[in-house]
């Protein structure tokens, strides 16, 4: 089973009702209780919270042991030279694009929706790893030019 949403509440009180879980896809969704740093699943057959297997569940004081599972059909990853936000009040949707070169068609590669904490989490980590890059490789140039408009249909 592979969770689709990942959250953090205070206490097993906080878990959210099925009602108010966001409409995805997933098949379950994982909630990380911090009072007792346990790791609980809410899955869609079963219809309720339950925590995870001990052994699975992070060491007191620790991080969360979560061992993560790749679809075979993602395993080779895939490329995207464009990436267009939209956000609501409640989302924020990253649509990563395989732009063709010299052609006027462009691929919809990946659609990620995220609340706006886990969003600007992936904005502090893309930093961070954007900076260690640069340490090790030198600094990314961006150019002079700015990008070309584009209408995208």
């Amino acid at each position: 089973m592979n969770p689709y949403w990942l959250n953090t509440v205070k206490s097993k009180t906080d878990l959210p009702k099925a009602t108010d879980l966001p409409e995805m896809p997933g098949e379950a969704y994982a909630c990380v209780v911090k009072d007792e740093e346990r790791i609980y699943l809410y899955s869609k057959k079963v219809g309720k919270w339950e925590p995870i297997p001990e052994e699975h569940q992070p060491q007191k004081g620790g991080q969360p042991q979560i061992r993560l599972q790749c679809d075979p059909s993602m395993e080779a990853g895939s490329y995207a030279n464009l990436a267009l936000t939209h956000f609501t009040d409640t989302d924020i949707q990253i649509d990563f694009i395989y732009l063709i070169p010299r052609e006027p068609r462009a691929k919809v590669i990946a659609r990620i929706i995220q609340s706006p904490l886990h969003a600007k989490r992936l904005l502090k980590a893309l930093a961070g790893s954007v900076a260690n890059y640069e340490s090790q490789f030198g600094e990314i140039s961006m150019g002079d030019s700015t990008p070309p408009a584009m209408t995208i249909n």
